[in-house]
């Protein structure tokens, strides 16, 4: 079991319930508290973040060069 008991029953990720667990990097708009800012070393301040299909990757090719009142 990887993500742990409730009830006595193993707890399964599932990809698309808003829940980081397991073998997610994000779930949904789920990113655990990781921005553009923080994901690129600071390069690209501004921009969205994206989580892929099978919660595994969290997409920052949508993060770009903020302007300075979106740093």
């Amino acid at each position: 079991c990887t993500v742990g008991f409730a009830n006595g029953a193993c707890l399964v990720p599932v990809c698309g319930d808003g829940i980081i667990n397991g073998y997610e990097q994000c779930d949904g708009t789920n990113f655990g508290g990781k921005t553009c800012k923080s994901l690129t070393g600071g390069k690209f301040s501004a921009g969205a973040l994206s989580c892929t299909s099978g919660c595994r990757i969290i997409d920052a090719s949508k993060c770009y060069v903020g302007l300075p009142w979106e740093n």
